[in-house]
């Protein structure tokens, strides 16, 4: 499953989220349908005004004490509790108000139930403040006693019904977790970068053995995880590729993470495997490792995939582009049988790089892929055969805050033998796949600037950074001014840098928890789910105002 097929699932969940206003905002329009209500309703307003006080207060109290509600912060609050204001007062305008200020309880017993989790006290949290105002009615004779008790019956119906629902969707289970706690779990991470789904990933995942490796000089390291940088925010490996930057940062190395094949189903099951990975690097860098020579470069293409090939003495590095169309994460199967017929033919170790370099915009057929690569090892079964030399590399990366650079990080890497061959300038963001024809406008913006024939543009595709509106849950590198800007930039900067010309490959092989193919299995519940889910809070909200209607008029 590509990750456009992946995120266009979150994004059905997602798309119905918005982004909170400010404080300030939400009070101005707090005023405003104080205001207007006064104008149509005159002091009939003043009972939904206390409805809206008493809830806001009663959700404080159940903040301070439950700790770990989502609703902790104010601004949610108001959110909420005026989101429930507004809701009863259009039930209002059709019916009275014991109808409206019952039926609105199913506001927050959908947002209190889905976004803190399942469990029968919250449902008291829900209409505490439904019956401390209809008491408070009765008080003050505005009330009978009548509708007293038909307000806790009106609301003990719909808290039935919202349990079935409940029922209805847990039906749908993966490895013992119901959807509907999935989908809470799914908010807690977005919301609150909770972590509690990563139970879920750990219990479908899989032993997988992955060969890591880096190469380095006296200041640049590039590194290849052999696993992929998701699924999302801070779990699984989505923060592998931040924390190696910061690692290696601190060592004031130039890091470039690079993205392998396979897709989320090569990712870490867990974050908590974050810290081993960072160790076992940090073991690799400080080994002596084997010194590469360089036998050039070539490129190779077909009328739909392009090859970058860098041939090192042992090692050589394939990067995969598909201009025009898009790419996006290619099966791991392929570096599989790559290597498998590399190391028949004695050509060492072989790396096939997925360069996300232009959001997919039309789907694949790895047949001709394939076939493009068993003519890559043919071109570097031949290169092998020159006599290779020392390899000259420098890099330089800065920071600039840009639409979809993670962290804004983008370096400069330039490398070519001592002798002049095959001089070749990478340019690498930290991000989530590359916007559209934007490869193409830098590679010839960098040709123009450094007289370079050889470039090439890449991403590390990593989630990291994947928001929680549909909008932002995808969010490749954009076209932007200011990105040719800091190219100019990092050009500049590469010009007065001087050349490594030592270059050190180290490698290692271990056991490691990843996903596997069952997340697909996960997504594939999502999906199904999603329209029975749709329906059922839809249908709940619109119809029960109608339902208690005719509850108050059999009785």
């Amino acid at each position: 499953m590509s990750n456009r097929n992946y995120y266009s699932v979150f994004n059905r969940y997602y798309k119905v989220l918005i982004r909170i206003p400010s404080t300030k905002f939400m009070l101005i329009l707090m005023l405003i349908v104080f205001g207007l209500s006064y104008l149509f309703m005159k002091s009939t307003c003043l009972i939904f005004i206390y409805y809206f006080l008493v809830l806001t207060i009663c959700l404080i109290i159940y903040t301070r004490v439950f700790v770990k509600s989502v609703f902790y912060r104010f601004k949610r609050i108001l959110f909420l509790t005026l989101f429930t204001l507004v809701y009863s007062l259009l039930v209002f305008m059709f019916t009275n108000i014991l109808i409206s200020i019952i039926s609105s309880i199913v506001i927050l017993i959908i947002a209190i139930q889905s976004l803190d989790g399942n469990n029968i006290y919250r449902y008291f949290v829900c209409i505490i403040p439904l019956y401390v105002t209809s008491v408070t009615l009765y008080v003050f004779g505005i009330f009978s006693k009548e509708e007293v008790v038909f307000t806790i019956i009106g609301s003990i119906v719909l808290i039935i019904i919202d349990y079935f629902i409940y029922v209805f969707l847990s039906r749908y289970k993966f490895n013992g977790f119901k959807s509907v706690d999935l989908a809470t779990m799914y908010m807690w991470n977005w919301l609150e970068k909770r972590n509690d789904i990563e139970d879920v990933f750990l219990n479908l995942s899989i032993g997988e053995k992955i060969y890591p490796c880096l190469l380095k000089t006296n200041s640049t390291v590039v590194i290849y995880t052999d696993i992929h940088y998701g699924p999302f925010s801070n779990t699984g490996s989505s923060e592998l590729p931040r924390k190696l930057s910061l690692f290696f940062g601190d060592m004031n190395l130039n890091s470039i993470v690079l993205h392998g094949l396979g897709s989320h189903e090569r990712n870490l099951s867990h974050s908590k495997y974050i810290d081993s990975l960072l160790q076992v690097f940090e073991k690799l860098y400080y080994e002596k490792g084997i010194g590469l020579k360089y036998h050039g470069m070539f490129k190779i293409m077909n009328n739909e995939w392009e090859l970058t090939c860098i041939v090192f003495s042992d090692i050589s590095l394939i990067i995969v582009s598909r201009p025009g169309r898009g790419i996006e994460d290619l099966p791991y199967s392929l570096q599989r049988d790559l290597q498998i017929k590399a190391l028949d033919r004695n050509l060492g170790r072989v790396i096939i790089i997925d360069a996300h370099n232009w959001v997919l915009e039309s789907d694949y057929n790895t047949d001709s892929l394939e076939k493009l690569l068993f003519e890559a090892l043919d071109y570097i079964d031949y290169f092998k055969k020159n006599e290779p030399v020392d390899v000259l590399i420098r890099s330089t990366c800065i920071e600039r805050n840009l639409p979809g650079v993670i962290d804004g990080e983008i370096c400069l890497l330039e490398l070519m033998g001592v002798d002049g061959r095959g001089r070749l300038i990478l340019v690498y963001f930290r991000g989530n796949n590359i916007e559209p024809n934007l490869r193409n406008e830098l590679i010839n913006y960098i040709r123009e600037k450094t007289g370079s024939i050889n470039v090439e543009v890449l991403s590390n595709d990593e989630h990291s950074e994947t928001g929680v509106y549909a909008r932002t849950t995808y969010i490749p590198v954009k076209k932007h001014p200011h990105v040719f800007e800091a190219i100019d930039g990092l050009i500049n900067d590469l010009k007065n840098k001087s050349f490594d010309n030592q270059l050190y490959y180290s490698e290692t092989s271990l056991n490691c928890l990843l996903m596997g193919e069952n997340v697909y299995k996960l997504v594939e519940l999502l999906n199904k789910t999603y329209p029975a889910a749709f329906v059922s809070v839809i249908g709940y909200v619109v119809l029960s105002p109608f339902l208690i209607l005719l509850l108050q008029f059999i009785l």
